[in-house]
C-alpha cells in the first residue's frame, strides 16, 4: 500500500510541475507579447517625433531665409539707414557688456 501512495504521489507532482511549467510558459509568452506591443508604440510615436522634428526643421530654415532676403532687399533699398540702425544696436550691445 505505502508503494502506491507513493506513485500517486509522485504522479501528483509531475503533473504540477508540469501545470506550472505550461503556466510559466504561457506568462513568459503574455509579457513577450505585451513587450511587442510597447515597442511598436514607442517606435510609432519616435517615427512621428522625427517626422514633425524634420518638418519644424524645414519650416525654420524657409523663415529664416526669407528674413535673409528681406534683410538684403532692405539695406539695398535704405543702406544709410541700415548703417545707422547697425551703429545704435552696436552702442547699445556694448554699453550692455560693459556693466
Amino acid at each position: 500500500m505505502a508503494s502506491t501512495a507513493s506513485a500517486t504521489k509522485s504522479a501528483d507532482n509531475g503533473s504540477t510541475r508540469e501545470r506550472l511549467t505550461e503556466a510559466a510558459h504561457q506568462a513568459v509568452d503574455q509579457a513577450s507579447e505585451k513587450a511587442a506591443r510597447i515597442e511598436d508604440g514607442v517606435k510609432s510615436a519616435a517615427e512621428n517625433m522625427q517626422s514633425k522634428a524634420r518638418m519644424a526643421k524645414t519650416k525654420a530654415q524657409k523663415r529664416g531665409e526669407e528674413l535673409t532676403t528681406g534683410l538684403r532687399g532692405y539695406v539695398d533699398e535704405r543702406p544709410l539707414t541700415a548703417l545707422a540702425i547697425a551703429f545704435g544696436a552696436g552702442i547699445v550691445i556694448s554699453s550692455l557688456l560693459r556693466r
